[in-house]
């Protein structure tokens, strides 16, 4: 073998391997991802807003214990979660953020007449039915937007706050066209 079909063949199979890793990397880039609470506290811009409460504290869509979306706020400098639980807002310090590649979800307008809309993005699953589960907003008493849980056998979204607001207008998050096209996928059931 000369050195030019050598050379040849080191350059496809450094091509080749390129390749694969790029594959990989856009396979990891191009997805939903739940991250922890440690890891998002250094980087806040990569998470998605879901609305501001009644201090105008940014909210962000999370979820409790792997299944349960609810929303995030910045208080005192530290990320604490509220989560809509049996007719209570649970607080946790321990939960998960949601994170996407930039401008590959938006939130739809829906109401409880629209019991599935196209790309839906997953928060988790029922504990008791397997229901799964999705990320809403609303508003609450007219002035907050906040996120919660769509169950879609109700139609209602679930917000916690308080007294555990169920709102029957609302918004859904989902993966946009740009997301479709860019092969986003979400993996919220399995990560």
């Amino acid at each position: 073998m000369g050195f030019r079909q050598r050379s040849t063949t080191a350059f496809a199979a450094v091509c080749a391997l390129l390749m694969s890793l790029q594959a990989v990397a856009t396979e990891e880039t191009h997805r939903l991802q739940w991250i922890k609470k440690s890891e998002a506290m250094q980087n806040l811009s990569q998470l998605i807003p879901a609305g501001r409460d009644q201090w105008g504290m940014m909210g962000y869509v999370a979820r409790f214990e792997g299944w349960l979306p609810g929303k995030a706020v910045v208080d005192s400098g530290e990320l604490w979660g509220y989560f809509p639980l049996n007719g209570e807002e649970i607080k946790a310090a321990t939960f998960e953020l949601l994170v996407e590649p930039i401008g590959s979800t938006s939130w739809v307008p829906a109401t409880v007449r629209d019991r599935f809309i196209e790309n839906e993005v997953v928060g988790g699953a029922d504990q008791i039915t397997g229901e799964t589960l999705y990320i809403c907003r609303g508003w609450v008493d007219g002035t907050m937007l906040m996120s919660g849980r769509l169950m879609p056998t109700t139609g209602i979204c679930h917000i916690p706050f308080r007294t555990y607001p169920t709102v029957t207008e609302y918004e859904v998050l989902v993966i946009n066209a740009y997301g479709v096209v860019s092969g986003l996928v979400s993996n919220a059931k399995t990560n």
